[in-house]
This record gives structure tokens, C-alpha cells and sequence, in this order.
């Protein structure tokens, strides 16, 4: 009986052992850095592994060997920051509202000497979902024509663009317990819908407004439909009352401009007698449905001190009667790259060979020549990253076509 003891634990001892050595041998993924599962468009995603992968001659550099199967496919490049840990950074970013898929592929272990299981698990995650950031109201004109009496404005502002007749079809505003007709101001797409709807009859302001949008409406770029009614509380402001809701500094598209939010449009007329800016900057204003943008040649090192008269009047000749000042800090721009003229999209052989980029807040940037063949470039620019050695960036120098020239700056 103790014989048998014995040689029963032994061999349960061996099997744990193996069972052990089994889990330990199998290449998975130990953390990524997006634990919730949502990465941002133009994210870079990091997978961290359960073992050392690479030596560490293949550290810091940039690699084009296709180490992750991404679905639905996403062009990109990879490097290795760390033995187990490998950065992939896609070309154009990821598509707005939309679920990946990531599998591991053989190729992580093609520079292991020993051999080595894979999970082939599927990790999923996925860009953030559409949805309704925030809502401005203000009173207005249609138009511009007083005849036509006096709407109110809503501005309904979306984490993407959309197609506001899209939006239109599943909107329904409800004014305190009145449903009220919404009326698109641009059919343009974009990030913002603009709508006007003639108010209730009988109101007292301020009065609440809620904004329903039925389930299936998309972003533009992504086919992936909302699941749920999107609903937003609002309010519309007292009518008799002009006030400046907000000034917030911001920056687009390589420019920083302030905008400020009224509750009413203002005059747009010698407006520019009634803005202030400490230290002094040479500014443009221009109006919009709710207020006005201020654009100048601000820096993000400096503190503006902005006051707007109390004599600054709306469309309906309130004047704000009492000054309003705030402090405006730019902080630090986000990263951008992009070509000063949108219009220049490659070099020809004539001219002076050069090319304007405007780059804010990227203290590195290695920048990659290709060279085209004329006859061979509207292949290129139809099949962009997928043309010969696009993406290649091993060779350094090539003179032959799709060969690159490289410059670190």
C-alpha cells in the first residue's frame, strides 16, 4: 500500500510538472495598453509578452515584418521597444467606431532557438463608439430675417463626423413636453449639425431640452451603427438675457484660435472695438450662429488676458451691459504633421525640389523619400502604401524605384 502511495504521488508530481511546463511554453500576450479595450484612432498599440522574443540588436528599430494579423487588415510598422515588447503603429490610423481583431502570428518566434506553442486567442478592442459630446442652444434668426420671427439655435457636437440629414431622420427634440420640428442649417458633413426649430408657444425661459437620436445612425468612414438612443439633456437660455457663455482656446488643424460662445450672434460689425487681448496680439474675428472665433499669432507660452466690452451687442440690440474677462492658456499644441500646401502631394523633377511641412510638437521625426517614376505615378497615388517598396524600411539610399532616402531630424 505504501509502495503504491508512493508511486501514485510521483506520477501526479510529473504530470503537474508537465502541465506547468506546458503553460510556460506557450507564447501569450501578459499586457497591452489598452486593458479597457479601446484604443484611439491614431494610437499606437504596445503588446507585451510572456517571454523574450528578439535580441537586442533588433531594438528601437523600425520593422516591417508582419508579426500581428490585424482584422480587418491595417497597414502600419512595427518595433520592438523592449525583448517582449513590440509597438505597432499604423499608417493612416484606425477606422472611426469600429472592432478589431489582433492574432499572433509565427513570426514572433522566428528568432527563438527552441521550440515554442502559440495562443492564437484573438484579442479584440476597439475605436471609440460614436456618440454626442455636447449641445449648445442660443437664440437666433433665420436666415438672418427678423420677419420671420425668432428660432432657436442648437448646435449638437459629435466625437466624429457625421451626415446631418442622417442625423435629422432619427432626431426628435423635445422643448419641456412639447416636441418641437427641427430644421437643418448645413447639410454639410462634419463633426457639428446645426439645427433651428421654432419655439414652443407659451414658454417661460430658461426651459429644459432633450435631445433623443434613435439607435442606427453611423459616423462617417465607419458602417458600425449606435445600438442604443442617444439622449442628451440641454437647456434653452432666457430669451431677454445676452451673455458670453464661454471662451476656450483650441487648436485645429495646425491653428489656435479662441472661441467664444454667446447665448445670442452678435453684431458683426467694428466688433473688433470691443475685444481686448493682454498681451497685445494682432487678431481676426470671425462670427458664428452663437458667438465668434478669435484668431491670431498666440503662443502656447503665454498667458492672454481676454476682455469683451459690456457694450457689445447681439442681433436683437441687447448689449452684454457688463465686461467679460478671462484668462486664455493654450498649453502645449497636440502633435501635428501635415504639408502647409494641401495641394502638394509630391516633388516633381522641375523646381526647387522642395516641399513645405508644418510640424508642432514633435521634438523627432525621421521623414522617408520614395522615388516614383513619372509614368508610374497615378499607380502610386491610387494604391498609395501598397506600391512596391512603400513601407520598406530597410534599405537605405536606393536609387531604383521605390528605393528610400532617409533623414532623421
Amino acid at each position: 500500500m505504501k509502495r503504491f502511495s508512493i508511486a501514485f504521488l510521483y506520477t501526479l508530481c510529473v504530470v503537474i510538472l508537465f502541465s506547468a511546463c506546458n503553460r510556460n511554453g506557450k507564447l501569450t500576450v501578459k499586457d497591452v495598453n489598452f486593458a479597457n479595450g479601446e484604443v484611439q484612432t491614431q494610437q499606437a498599440l504596445v503588446f507585451t509578452f510572456s517571454t523574450d522574443l528578439v535580441p537586442d540588436s533588433l531594438l528601437n528599430r523600425t520593422d516591417s515584418t508582419h508579426y500581428l494579423d490585424i482584422r480587418p487588415n491595417v497597414q502600419g510598422v512595427y518595433q520592438w521597444s523592449g525583448r517582449n515588447q513590440l509597438t505597432f503603429s499604423p499608417f493612416q490610423g484606425f477606422q472611426p467606431s469600429a472592432e478589431y481583431k489582433v492574432l499572433l502570428t509565427k513570426n514572433l518566434i522566428k528568432y527563438l532557438h527552441k521550440s515554442i506553442s502559440i495562443d492564437y486567442k484573438p484579442i479584440s478592442f476597439h475605436t471609440p463608439y460614436l456618440k454626442l459630446e455636447n449641445v449648445e442652444t442660443f437664440w437666433t434668426l433665420k436666415n438672418g430675417n427678423s420677419a420671420a420671427g425668432v428660432y432657436v439655435g442648437v448646435n449638437l457636437d459629435f466625437n466624429y463626423s457625421v451626415a446631418p440629414s442622417a442625423i435629422l431622420q432619427k432626431l426628435k427634440l423635445t422643448q419641456d413636453k412639447t416636441i418641437v420640428q427641427a430644421e437643418l442649417v448645413s447639410a454639410d458633413d462634419g463633426k457639428q449639425v446645426k439645427l433651428i426649430f421654432k419655439p414652443a408657444e407659451g414658454e417661460t425661459y430658461p426651459c429644459p431640452l432633450t435631445i433623443n437620436i434613435d439607435k442606427g445612425v453611423h459616423c462617417v468612414g465607419s458602417n458600425k451603427e449606435t445600438e442604443q438612443t442617444i439622449e442628451y439633456m440641454a437647456q434653452v437660455p432666457p430669451k431677454d438675457q445676452f451673455q458670453v457663455e464661454n471662451a476656450l482656446p483650441v487648436f485645429e488643424n495646425g491653428q489656435s484660435y479662441v472661441n467664444i460662445t454667446t447665448t445670442q450672434p452678435v453684431i458683426a460689425e467694428n466688433i473688433d472695438q470691443y475685444i481686448t487681448i493682454h498681451p497685445t496680439v494682432r487678431f481676426k474675428i470671425t462670427t458664428t450662429g452663437n458667438g465668434f472665433t478669435i484668431s491670431g499669432d498666440f503662443s502656447n507660452k503665454q498667458d492672454y488676458t481676454l476682455t469683451i466690452s459690456g457694450k457689445l451687442r447681439n442681433i436683437f440690440g441687447i448689449e452684454l451691459k457688463d465686461d467679460y474677462t478671462t484668462s486664455i492658456h493654450f498649453g502645449t499644441p497636440p502633435p501635428y504633421i501635415a504639408f502647409s500646401d494641401k495641394n502638394s502631394i509630391y516633388l516633381s523633377s522641375q523646381g526647387n525640389r522642395n516641399i513645405a511641412v508644418q510640424v508642432i510638437s514633435v521634438p523627432n521625426i525621421k521623414m522617408t523619400v520614395y522615388k516614383v517614376y513619372e509614368n508610374n505615378i497615378l499607380n502610386y497615388l491610387r494604391r498609395g502604401q501598397q506600391y512596391q517598396g512603400y513601407g520598406d524600411y530597410s534599405g537605405e539610399g536606393d536609387d531604383e524605384e521605390g528605393g528610400g532616402y532617409h533623414w532623421m531630424q
